[in-house]
């Protein structure tokens, strides 16, 4: 593996976990605020 192919595998990782943590975020938020609304 050379350099260009580490860092765009990398950056794919990287871009795939924000993803994922934008998602989980968004349903984390919807799950708090109903919760919220319910107490």
């Amino acid at each position: 593996m050379n350099t260009w192919t580490r860092r765009l595998w990398s950056a794919i990782l990287l871009g795939g976990q924000v993803l994922v943590h934008l998602l989980m975020g968004k349903i984390h938020v919807r799950n708090t605020r109903e919760q919220m609304s319910m107490v």
